[in-house]
């Protein structure tokens, strides 16, 4: 005999992108959406993923701002580096927060400028888990930005000699 019963109890986690693109203004408007969320929406458990470069799985909103973050290279080493944003790192950690046998809700508050991992292997994890993802896009902290996004170059280039290279270029205005 087999008993199927619907999950009424559900589990949500908050990822939140506190890197350097990210407005720091955004950062503490979606903590605040986060906890009305939590009130008026009332889930069994809420949990709070704090991502840049490498990220922090905590239990509240007060922990959320307890932690530290940096973009220095001689940061404490439990800070969220913000020179970064590794999202297959931070749903990852994400998909191992929520409480067993509930319905799994994931939202991403991040502007979505991956700079490490992949976050389509994250996807497919979440999938296979039922994790329902919601995406809420972040305001970036710099409207006029720009970076190299890669450089290639042939392989066996003596020095001095002529070659094509290809660089990669991008900039968020005109």
């Amino acid at each position: 005999p087999v008993l199927n019963k619907a999950q009424r109890e559900v589990s949500v986690v908050y990822a939140l992108d506190v890197s350097r693109s990210v407005s720091p203004a955004f950062v503490g408007a979606a903590l605040e959406w986060a906890q009305q969320a939590n009130q008026k929406g009332k889930p069994a458990q809420s949990r709070y993923v704090v991502f840049g470069d490498n990220a922090q799985l905590v239990d509240s909103p007060e922990a959320v701002r307890e932690i530290a973050v940096s973009d220095q290279a001689g940061a404490p080493k439990d800070a969220v580096q913000q020179g970064g944003t590794n999202l297959e790192q931070a749903l990852n950690l994400a998909a191992l927060g929520f409480a067993p046998n509930h319905a799994k809700r994931l939202v991403l508050l991040s502007d979505g400028n991956q700079t490490q991992g992949d976050v389509w292997r994250a996807f497919a994890q979440l999938q296979i888990q039922g994790v329902r993802l919601f995406a809420v896009p972040a305001s970036v902290a710099v409207d006029n930005d720009a970076w190299v996004e890669a450089i290639e170059a042939p392989v066996g280039i003596r020095r001095g000699e002529s070659a094509v290279v290809k660089v990669r270029v991008f900039a968020r205005g005109n």
